[in-house]
């Protein structure tokens, strides 16, 4: 907040954008989740307004939104911040954000009780990390969502070889 109070009053060059989405990403990690979603809230309202936005940067802030307010308690919220996020980064070219989105709608779904729209949700984002060479992003999708036995199907048998 002092930041931002700074960046208001002082001669500088500030990207506000990128101050809001830092000081939500404070404000969730203290536990100030009504804050975090204000600024995050903000962070979005600033990047709509900006003729030049980038619609990944759009993406990007509507991913973090989906962090926030599940922290807040507001699941379905957080769901709908994050099929946004997913509207707005395109499936060709393949991408690290593109995988990270798909890991967390698995979550979101499998903490909603949907696990086979979970499993789905995975197996996307596996076919993602895997077209971009991302073997963390694989890792943590098959270990994260897929049952064991999709994991050695999916992935155990191509690292052995």
């Amino acid at each position: 907040e002092g930041a931002l109070e700074l960046a208001s009053n002082a001669a500088i060059e500030v990207d506000r954008i990128d101050l809001l989405h830092r000081a939500a990403d404070a404000a969730v990690l203290e536990g100030d989740y009504a804050a975090a979603v204000d600024l995050g809230r903000r962070a979005l309202e600033a990047a709509a307004t900006d003729p030049g936005a980038d619609p990944l940067r759009i993406a990007g802030l509507q991913e973090r939104m989906r962090w926030y307010l599940y922290e807040a308690g507001d699941i379905p919220a957080a769901a709908e911040a994050l099929a946004e996020a997913l509207r707005l980064i395109p499936e060709d070219p393949p991408s690290r954000a593109r995988a990270r989105a798909l890991s967390h709608l698995a979550g979101l779904r499998l903490t909603t009780g949907d696990a086979e729209g979970a499993a789905v949700a995975a197996r996307q984002g596996l076919d993602v990390a895997r077209a971009i060479d991302d073997g963390a992003g694989e890792a943590a999708l098959a270990l994260g969502y897929l049952t064991e036995a999709e994991y050695d199907a999916a992935v155990v048998p191509e690292r052995m070889v």
